[in-house]
């Protein structure tokens, strides 16, 4: 993963432009160090006295680079930079101007640019002791801000390096229970009103039918058909309907399903308590084949259940599918789950609050884990399920303690 941190020195204009005089570009992940300063865009001269002694006020007093220095245009550094910005996984930027500058000169993702104004105390660990890298170290003194010295401060302050082994481990997890059981991902159920989809006729109908079809009056039953004008196109036959994501008990699901059958018609859901499992039944046909649909909240096959066809859920209800939450560090890289060697899990826990209740998983006697690196240029951590797909806590702040101690 190619990690970065930017830099840069320069002037703002009358207008609010910034102009990028000095640009410093430094990898968290390896030594690379590239610094760049930008020709002026302009003569100095083109602007009027007072704005001249303010870019000159700013050389002498904050950065140490005057406005006619230079040896690369513009135009370049900026290419420059957002090739850097487009190639890394991850960019740190200290200042929410700076950021927006970035945003705004590369067009990249928002969650790409981080604000080392985030980081607690950044300004005070950081070691301001060295700026024997700097092109301009004859023109700048103590008190000058050289872009380069920063980047590189803020890389050291990134990595975290081990003198001897180290080993991890979860010692809390705290959140609220805002997972929804039913999102954007299994909340379909489409419902067929055409007359002749019943289960006299699914030999000859069966997968006739695809989300897409658009309905004609020839695959309508002659018997059962309405006048109509022939410049008219028929009704619609199938009717797509999606709940909207929540919490939601199964009583709850089947009224808010029931809400999407017209006065007419008839669609009714049972379960059976002693099996877990749901009978449904009624008078028009039910799609659940699309890979939104509800099918597995309802324990039942992604296929088309026929009008007056009395169709039984396969499996048991699983109103509620996450059941356990897992935790995976990508410096840990020797436990085993489910049979696999080499496995990124760094603790794992029974999800057994209701929903809307705090989850807090404190741990008395951790579980510690060799750390597989000895500098981190990164802690990623990734929640999951027992099945390992990504649990949504729909914006809640999850806060995890891991403890790090040497090796015995």
């Amino acid at each position: 993963m190619a990690v970065i941190v930017i830099a840069y020195q320069g002037f703002l204009m009358p207008d609010n432009e910034t102009i990028m005089k000095e640009v410093a570009i430094v990898d968290v992940t390896s030594n690379m160090e590239k610094q760049m300063i930008s020709k002026p865009p302009c003569c100095i001269k083109v602007f009027s006295a007072r704005f001249q002694a303010h870019l000159r006020y700013v050389a002498d007093k904050i950065h140490g680079i005057p406005w006619c220095h230079g040896y690369m245009d513009i135009e370049d550094v900026e290419e420059q930079v957002k090739k850097a910005v487009d190639e890394a996984d991850i960019v740190y930027v200290k200042g929410l101007v700076r950021v927006n500058y970035l945003l705004n000169l590369t067009k990249a993702p928002i969650h790409k640019i981080v604000n080392l104004d985030e980081f607690p105390n950044i300004s005070k660990t950081v070691d301001r002791n060295h700026m024997f890298r700097c092109q301009f170290k004859g023109l700048r003194h103590s008190n000058l801000r050289c872009a380069l010295e920063q980047a590189i401060r803020y890389r050291d302050y990134l990595r975290i390096e081990f003198k001897t082994p180290y080993v991890v481990g979860l010692k809390s997890f705290v959140t609220y229970n805002s997972i929804f059981n039913v999102t954007s991902k299994n909340n379909k159920i489409d419902l067929i009103y055409r007359p002749d989809f019943n289960t006299a006729n699914n030999k000859t109908l069966e997968g006739e039918e695809t989300e897409d079809e658009e309905w004609s009056v020839e695959t309508l039953l002659p018997e059962k058909l309405v006048k109509y004008n022939s410049t008219e196109k028929p009704k619609k036959q199938r009717h797509e309907h999606y709940i909207n994501p929540g919490i939601y008990e199964l009583q709850d699901l089947f009224e808010e399903i029931y809400s999407f059958v017209p006065s007419h018609k008839t669609l009714k859901f049972q379960l059976s308590t002693k099996q877990q499992k749901v009978t449904m039944t009624g008078d028009l046909g039910v799609d659940l084949t699309s890979s939104h649909s509800i099918a597995p909240l309802l324990g039942f096959e992604r296929r088309k259940y026929f009008a007056a066809e009395v169709a039984k859920s396969t499996v048991r209800v699983d109103i509620f599918p996450i059941n356990t939450i897992r935790v995976r560090c990508n410096l840990v890289k020797s436990n085993i789950s489910d049979c696999k060697l080499n496995d990124d899990t760094i603790y794992e826990f029974p999800l057994n609050v209701a929903p809307g209740e705090k989850i807090i998983e404190r741990v008395d006697t951790a579980t510690f884990y060799k750390v597989n690196t000895d500098t981190i240029y990164q802690l990623h951590l990734k929640i999951v399920d027992q099945d390992d797909r990504l649990v949504d806590f729909r914006g809640e702040r999850v806060n995890i303690l891991l403890e790090f101690k040497p090796a015995p």
